[in-house]
């Protein structure tokens, strides 16, 4: 049997991997990939990449442009991609397959949010208390509906003593600091 060589029929071949191309700066941008080198910086924030284009498309962040467009909705975004990404949902196409079960998905996001209820992992976990979950929502809800302080502004009228405090709650603990408020709240 024969064996053959690969021939390249471009000017310029990278020596890390099959990349070919007549372009010397285009060899010279594919090397980055390589090096990880980001020379390109935003001025506004610590983002960097590797290539001028992905910068111009990161500034849509700050500016808030969306140049694309969807032609069937009112949906736009500042990356190609999004856009792509958005026309499954009138498609209703769902390329992105569970290997477990059935489901199919319209973004690889989804398919690894599914996949966390074969596998039990709860990646979302509170800094406060024990709770944890698969979705990044139902922990922001929990934090909102557990952890948040309420603050109240009162002012005592026992007795002349007029102090101005803070009623804060805390859901089921309270915090008083004028002792008539306080008896009065223990027995509620």
């Amino acid at each position: 049997m024969f064996e053959m060589e690969k021939i390249s029929t471009h000017k310029y071949d990278c020596n890390m991997c099959d990349y070919g191309t007549s372009i010397i700066g285009s060899l010279r941008q594919h090397m980055l990939k390589h090096t990880g080198e980001k020379p390109f910086k935003c001025h506004l924030c610590s983002y960097s990449c590797s290539q001028n284009c992905n910068l111009k498309i990161h500034l849509c962040v700050h500016s808030g442009e969306k140049p694309f467009k969807c032609h069937l909705c009112s949906f736009s975004c500042s990356q190609n991609g999004g856009l792509k990404r958005h026309l499954l949902v009138h498609s209703g196409e769902k390329p992105f397959k569970c290997n477990l079960c059935s489901l199919s998905c319209n973004s690889n996001s989804n398919l690894k949010t599914h996949l966390l209820v074969h596998s039990g992992e709860k990646p979302f976990k509170c800094h406060l208390c024990s709770f944890s979950n698969k979705y990044q929502c139902n922990l922001k809800t929990h934090i909102a509906n557990c952890h948040t302080v309420s603050y109240y502004s009162l002012l005592c009228y026992d007795r002349g003593c007029k102090i101005a405090f803070r009623l804060i709650q805390i859901y089921s603990l309270v915090y008083l600091n004028c002792n008539f408020l306080d008896n009065m709240l223990s027995f509620v």
